[in-house]
């Protein structure tokens, strides 16, 4: 079976397994959605942009929590283990996570974030740039710095990145 359909037939068994889960576990009774306020609809965390590393072995994807402080919503990166059950938090802090890409070797991975590019000073403006991680361990670096923000990336190749900027 080639690579790319057994991922995918991979994330499609992991997303109904996880829907079938939640609605054997879900409440029958029509009271229960009258139990939901405002306050739990917009506080609750969420899950996206699931990506499979190409030796199938992880699991790269972004969970979003509500901050209340700033009034936005904080995106970090997590990998989880396909073949275990650990999970890891690669990012951290105040700047948000997004568009993770796993490198065709699985060594790196590039991702866009607006957390302040250590070369920055206090008063600079925020602009999203790419930014890479070791997924076994580290800090992230800054892959890109430039005047304007990228809004979507790509790997080429194993060394080289594509990406678009406004």
């Amino acid at each position: 079976m080639p690579r790319n359909t057994l991922r995918a037939s991979l994330l499609t068994s992991m997303i109904c397994g996880v829907t079938a889960f939640a609605a054997e576990d879900a409440p029958t009774s029509p009271k229960s959605n009258a139990d939901w306020t405002v306050d739990d609809v917009l506080s609750f965390e969420r899950a996206s942009d699931f990506r499979v590393s190409p030796d199938c072995r992880w699991a790269l994807w972004v969970k979003s929590v509500p901050d209340k402080d700033k009034n936005e919503w904080v995106s970090h990166l997590f990998l989880s283990s396909l073949t275990g059950g650990k999970e890891v938090q690669l990012t951290r802090g105040g700047g948000g996570c997004s568009s993770p890409r796993w490198s065709p070797d699985s060594q790196l991975i590039a991702f866009l974030s607006s957390r302040p590019h250590p070369k920055d000073k206090p008063d600079d403006k925020e602009k999203t740039g790419v930014w890479l991680i070791n997924p076994f361990g580290g800090e992230p670096w800054p892959l890109t710095d430039g005047e304007r923000a990228v809004l979507a990336l790509n790997w080429a190749d194993t060394n080289n990145i594509i990406y678009t900027a406004q």
